[in-house]
């Protein structure tokens, strides 16, 4: 069996590791190396990495100065020593079969990235998939790839989901500068090198929705490093010939009705927020060709009227919630 590294970066987490953890220990693909990264918590997660680190030989911790998920990655990366890689996120946690079958999909389709579905799991346990259409097992190449990941059609960006070939990753570093869509540009830089991926629908990677994640917190300028992120995304496309830029695009646009979604949620407007900011942001990317591409009607229309004015946002939730 071949050795597959574990990454899972850690961060004032100590509510959810350990079943995190107690997931990643009970995989039935045992041949692991488990790399847990301290990013300076503050509570007791650093604590619980020690402990567990005593309790099965297959883990290794590093602690470190808070630097961000990205360097916390970009360092345990430096010492994986698997022939693949595979991610997860520390306030998560995974089916037990779920590396076997990203493994073993990998081998049958020759293929250098396995994808898995994911369930959004709230903290009371409630799921709710990420594709829940019928199940389906799809064998993709490069381009039509990248497409499905940046309009996430299948499967999205995200690190968490995937086993990567670890010879596509050497030389690779996830950009530290960028905090939102860090993985997603990480993976199409990645994707660069591959013939094809395979994608299994099955959930079974749990995204936990935390009340106080990332997820839902409040705008900040690190929300902005997303936009950086889609423009670096197509300056790595380009230096390959590639010209996906209507996808991303579209993906830019998405995620700034999101961020304005979120200002108008969280009444950040009447505090200061910069809603012109997000809007530029918008207009910027907005093209016809990326409206056309699109995948569905609703979310069309709703752009051209985001692209008129970020009003339409603030009605449109307003409407949602009364």
């Amino acid at each position: 069996m071949d050795l597959i590294s574990i990454i899972i970066p850690v961060f004032n987490v100590q509510a959810y590791l350990p079943k995190c953890l107690d997931s990643v220990l009970s995989q039935s693909y045992k041949n692991l190396e488990i790399i847990l990264v301290d990013d300076g918590s503050t509570d007791e997660s650093g604590k619980i990495c020690d402990e567990y680190a005593t309790r099965d030989i297959r883990i290794k911790v590093i602690h470190k100065q808070n630097s961000g998920v990205s360097a916390a990655r970009n360092d345990a990366l430096k010492i994986a020593s698997g022939e693949y890689i595979g991610f997860v996120d520390s306030d998560d946690y995974i089916e037990d079969i779920m590396f076997e079958k990203l493994y073993t999909n990998l081998l049958h389709s020759n293929a250098d990235v396995s994808i898995c579905g994911f369930l959004f799991t709230d903290e009371n346990g409630n799921n709710k998939p990420s594709y829940d259409r019928e199940h389906v097992v799809l064998v993709q190449e490069k381009q039509d790839a990248l497409r499905n990941m940046l309009l996430g059609n299948y499967y999205a960006g995200h690190l968490w989901n995937k086993l990567f070939r670890k010879s596509l990753l050497l030389g690779k570093t996830l950009d530290e500068t960028v905090k939102v869509y860090e993985d997603m540009l990480f993976c199409v830089d990645v994707f660069m090198n591959i013939k094809n991926v395979v994608f299994d629908s099955s959930p079974m990677y749990h995204y936990v929705m935390r009340n106080d994640s990332a997820f839902n917190s409040s705008i900040s300028e690190a929300h902005y490093t997303a936009f950086d992120a889609c423009k670096k995304m197509s300056k790595i496309l380009g230096a390959q010939g590639i010209d996906l830029n209507d996808y991303i695009s579209a993906n830019a646009i998405w995620y700034g009705i999101s961020m304005l979604a979120k200002v108008y949620r969280n009444s950040q407007a009447e505090a200061g927020m910069n809603v012109k900011k997000i809007h530029t942001q918008i207009r910027n990317f907005f093209s016809l060709k990326a409206l056309k591409i699109m995948n569905s009607f609703k979310k069309k229309i709703f752009t051209v009227l985001c692209f008129i004015s970020p009003k339409f946002v603030k009605l449109w939730y307003r409407v949602k919630n009364h």
